[in-house]
């Protein structure tokens, strides 16, 4: 193919026959306000946004229609951003099913989408399903020759529509727009036609050249790429390839062409010669805007091409209007009423050309001769310099109510001011138009108009006016005739239904059943994105899964939904909602991802009833919300512990749930809690400690009652504990092995313990004779010593109860055994002894105290002198005592053979002398 562009076209393929309810047809002007709705809608509640999508934007149109041939009928949304034309499906999805092609054109070329086009319909207005794309085309007239393009919509070229190329040293002079503003078959022809409009922006007078200016006519032909005109009209103006330029059919079956044009801003006003069908050279004014109006349907003219410029009496001298736009409306006129076609002329100033906007009104096919005047009817006398935006509408329906003003039949024409550069004004106003544009109605308002149509079912069967203010678009509906705002001093024609806040600048909006669900939706392209506003998408994120409905606090938590509706390029917005207090808190924006899927995690979320919703940053309304889930309580279940004895291995166990970590503490009376050295194994939600039975801190020796502990189980953050499980501690005695030793005869024992069973540092040793009742100590020695050599005092006899106990602590141990009664005391055995004689540990001092009393024992020599001190001042009891010496002195060094004397003394009266020898053998 041979093109001039190089853009990328996204376009979808097959077509499905099915009504059509949007126009896609002119696509330009004036400015925004150039479609609306022809079908009715079944929405009977005010749009909501549907969708939204920055995959279009910046579009100065966008058009509807089916080309995808969607199921139920649904149409996709067509636009341009830059030098591409963006496709949109029903639901907002860039369409990439075509095959993306590349058009390698010359840098300072650039594209504009004109329309969507039916070539097998019989009117070159809306009918049907569209199959071709027109493409207008600017580019400097080199190399080869200008055209615009019709496309079929899997992106094939129908056909290029070119013009003979000029010759020219100014560059101005060769800058050319081709743009295809209609494709249909009339009757009776045998192939479609197609019309272009030829427009050169910039001209500047240069020998020769003349303009080229003006419509073209073509015959399709699938045969060949490239057609050139069967005909053509030219003028000298800059005609506008935006205007709503095609009627409908009428009751001559005629296609009538009304071009619009706009002056050039030569310094001095340019006349040339033009050559027009059936007219010859005419001159044109460059510096004037002219309407025209021609038939489509042949070379032939059946009505003259009417020329009229503004009229003359009322031009400010040196000040040419600016644009002169033509529109085909059908107005209800006479008694009775009837409808007929007109065209309306609008004259559309700037602020280089200032001058009064006016509107002036043709029966459709009235033609005017050069030198006749157009009174105007209407003249906006308040401003100049600006023009108009216009579109029709039935704004009062069925209404019949009786009001200050009376209903009318047909559909009404509504005008708003408009900069022709497209900047905002800071205030505008409504013109309601009836009849024979019979003033109906004027309001101010902020903002400029964009369409009309039914999008909101009443009983009335009224339309809606759309006006933008920047970056919000309203939606108004005419109040009914008895309405007390009609009854104010200053009138309030328009309800607003509502109002919305979109992310940029509207450029443009289109009414039709995208979805084609029966309600109308707004599409409006701003300079961020295209919006969708209609009924809500029953599941625009499809169902949001939950992969739990039960979690603990540390747990994650995923959810997944698909995405039904375009958009989403902003990220997605996460939300907690708190079921049971209506809290909501942002978890987190992320962006947009393909696998539409969020992990809630670390949340540490309180037990309670959740969901989680998922919403469009950019579109607030297009979110869901997952099931409800629990996020359950850490608990831990009632458990029973057994009686043991202290230091008998005891297992605990209890099931939990939401906690993999315990501790387990333990607790007597009188004490604190005191936690279990070691981590509790938690598998599978049951947790399980296996531990000697523990002591009590102040046990006192020798006590040996069951005492209480409670166990509990405890999180290691402490912020779960169970409650407590109460069992009995036993104390058991442990045997404490006994035996004699040898040379010593029956009364000297050897106690023996394990040092593991003891909880202290140092134990106690003790006798009885009364099976416990009262103790005598005997010794205190390391628990390590693990045993002791035990001479049982004479004064015992029978059945004694030896312990080792813990002064404080844990570990009592006894054993019983019997001693002979000793018969007599006071005497030592063996007597004499051998001190040297490893068998025997020395001689055994046995004596009777009378009384209690400080006692003194020392052995002397046959001298008197002193020889060992055994007891130095003691304070004794009554009764029997005992004690050794192993024959040394006070120095340690064994004593000679001989004679010596145990003297006991008491003050407690006793004075006792033993006799002892020493016998070294």
């Amino acid at each position: 193919m041979r093109l001039l562009v190089r853009y990328i076209l996204f376009l979808l393929g097959a077509t499905a026959a099915h009504a059509q309810s949007s126009v896609w047809w002119y696509p330009y002007g004036p400015a925004e306000a150039t479609r609306y709705q022809t079908a009715p809608t079944t929405g009977d509640s005010v749009p909501v946004v549907r969708w939204r999508t920055a995959a279009l934007r910046s579009s100065p149109v966008v058009l509807v229609g089916a080309l995808r041939g969607e199921p139920g009928g649904a149409q996709q949304i067509v636009g341009q951003t830059g030098d591409r034309i963006v496709i949109l499906r029903s639901e907002g999805w860039l369409d990439t099913s075509a095959t993306d092609v590349s058009l390698a054109l010359p840098e300072e070329a650039s594209i504009r989408l004109t329309g969507l086009f039916n070539t097998t319909a019989p009117t070159p207005t809306a009918a049907g399903v569209p199959n071709a794309i027109g493409i207008g085309v600017t580019r400097v007239q080199q190399i080869r020759d200008p055209y615009g393009l019709l496309l079929r919509p899997d992106f094939g070229l129908l056909q290029e529509l070119a013009i003979l190329r000029l010759n020219s040293q100014r560059t101005e002079n060769l800058t050319v727009t081709v743009a295809p503003i209609a494709a249909y078959t009339p009757p009776g022809e045998s192939a479609p036609i197609a019309v272009a409009l030829v427009s050169q922006d910039r001209f500047v007078p240069f020998g020769s050249d003349t303009m080229v200016n003006g419509v073209r006519r073509y015959r399709l032909n699938p045969s060949t790429p490239t057609v050139v005109p069967d005909w053509r009209y030219v003028v000298a103006p800059r005609t506008l390839d935006h205007p709503s330029s095609l009627t409908v059919d009428t009751a001559g079956g005629e296609g009538l062409l009304a071009m619009s044009t706009s002056a050039y801003t030569f310094a001095q006003p340019m006349i040339a010669a033009q050559l027009i069908p059936n007219r010859g050279a005419v001159e044109t004014n460059s510096n004037r805007a002219y309407a025209w109006l021609s038939d489509v349907r042949s070379p032939v003219l059946q009505q003259e091409i009417e020329i009229p410029p503004v009229p003359p009496s009322v031009v400010v001298p040196g000040i040419v209007p600016a644009q002169a736009n033509s529109y085909f409306v059908r107005l209800t006129t006479g008694t009775p009423a009837r409808e007929q076609p007109y065209r309306l002329i609008t004259e559309e100033h700037d602020a280089a050309r200032p001058g009064r906007p006016r509107l002036l009104l043709r029966l459709y096919n009235a033609g005017l001769n050069p030198d006749q005047q157009a009174a105007p009817i209407f003249t906006d006398t308040t401003v100049s310099g600006l023009g108009w935006s216009i579109v029709q509408a039935d704004l009062d329906g069925l209404d019949n109510s009786i009001g200050p003003i009376r209903p009318s039949p047909g559909r009404e024409i509504v005008v708003v001011r408009r900069r022709l550069d497209g900047a905002p004004l800071d205030s505008n106003r409504f013109f309601v138009f009836r009849g024979l544009l019979a003033l109906h109605a004027d309001q101010a308002i902020r903002g400029t108009l964009l369409a009309a149509g039914d999008l909101v079912l009443d009983p009335l069967e009224k339309d809606e006016i759309v006006i933008a203010d920047g970056n919000t678009v309203s939606i108004l509906r005419f109040r009914d005739y008895d309405d007390r705002n009609l009854q104010l001093e200053v009138r309030n024609y328009f309800d607003t239904l509502g109002t919305y806040t979109l992310d940029a600048r509207v450029l443009a909006a289109a009414i039709a059943d995208v979805d084609a669900d029966g309600a109308n939706d707004l599409v409006v392209s701003t300079e961020a994105a295209t919006w969708v506003l209609g009924r809500p998408h029953p599941a625009p994120l499809g169902v949001v899964a939950i992969d739990r409905t039960e979690i603990c606090a540390s747990e994650p938590v995923v959810i997944r939904w698909q995405r039904a509706v375009g958009g989403g390029e902003g990220g997605m917005r996460i939300e907690l909602l708190r079921v049971d207090s209506l809290d909501t808190t942002l978890v987190e924006d992320i962006p947009s991802s393909a696998d539409q899927s969020y992990t809630l995690s670390d949340a540490a979320l309180a037990p309670g009833r959740y969901r989680l919703r998922v919403s469009d940053r950019d579109v607030p309304t297009i979110s869901a919300e997952s099931r409800e889930f629990t996020v359950l309580p850490a608990t831990i279940e009632s458990f029973a512990v057994a009686s043991a004895g202290v230091g008998e291995p005891v297992t605990i166990a209890t099931r939990v749930r939401c906690i993999d970590s315990l501790q387990l503490e333990y607790l007597f009376p009188g004490s604190g809690w005191t936690r279990v050295p070691g981590r509790v194994v938690v598998r599978d939600g049951a947790a399980e400690v296996s531990l000697p039975m523990p002591c009590p801190a102040d046990l006192q020796c020798g006590s040996l009652e069951d005492r209480v502990i409670q166990f509990r189980f405890v999180t290691t953050d402490g912020t779960v504990v169970s409650q407590p499980a109460s069992t009995t501690v036993r104390f058991p005695t442990r045997q404490v092995v006994t035996a004699p030793i040898t040379g010593a005869g029956s009364r000297r024992r050897e106690l023996r313990w394990s040092e593991l069973e003891y909880s202290c540092d140092s134990v106690r040793i003790a006798l009885s004779t009364d099976d416990g009742s009262t103790w005598s100590d005997v010794e205190t020695v390391a628990r390590t010593a693990e045993r002791f050599e035990l001479d049982v005092p004479g004064e015992l006899s029978q059945e004694v109860l030896a312990r080792v106990c813990c002064d404080v602590g844990c570990g009592t141990g006894l054993a019983r055994f019997v001693v002979e009664e000793i018969g007599e005391a006071d005497f030592v055995a063996p007597n004499p002894f051998d001190p040297t004689d490893a068998s025997e540990s020395g001689a055994t001092i046995i004596y009777r105290l009378n009384a209690p009393g400080t006692v003194s024992v020392a052995v002397y020599d046959v001298s008197r002198a002193i020889t060992r001190r055994l007891v130095d001042a003691d304070e004794l009891r009554s009764g029997l005592h005992r004690l050794t010496w192993d024959g040394r002195n006070d120095a340690g060094e064994i004593v000679a053979d001989g004679a010596y004397i145990c003297l006991i003394t008491s003050t407690g009266g006793d004075r006792i002398a033993l006799p002892l020898s020493i016998v070294k053998r």
